[in-house]
């Protein structure tokens, strides 16, 4: 089942730069999903979030967009001199997740030896 994420101009006016729980797209989870337990991460698997215990995916047409999104609120937003002024330049965004299975990410491969 795929879940529509929108991340709103509040999101990112309250998030906080290189805060796993308190990022734009954690406080887009919270609301989504009416809880406080979410962690949002990125890495060689892409970018990932856990809800209560369940991992989502971003699907891949939507990984370059959030990925970029993450950079850009991480790395730009770190001076909170700058922050609120910084906010109303980076956009929202909208993308959809997709809870992992068997420990599979959405980009790796089976491969059967011939």
């Amino acid at each position: 089942m795929k879940y529509k994420i929108k991340v709103t101009k509040k999101d990112i006016r309250d998030g906080e730069p290189k805060t796993h729980k308190s990022c734009p797209i954690s406080l887009s989870l919270k609301r989504k999903f009416k809880t406080k337990d979410v962690y949002t991460d990125i890495g060689f698997e892409g970018v990932w979030m856990v809800v209560d215990n369940t991992k989502y995916l971003v699907i891949d047409k939507h990984l370059d967009k959030v990925e970029n999104f993450i950079g850009k609120f991480d790395h730009y937003f770190d001076d909170k001199e700058y922050h609120i002024y910084d906010a109303r330049v980076l956009k929202p965004i909208s993308f959809e997740i997709i809870k992992e299975h068997w420990g599979c990410s959405v980009k790796q491969v089976s491969y059967r030896v011939h």
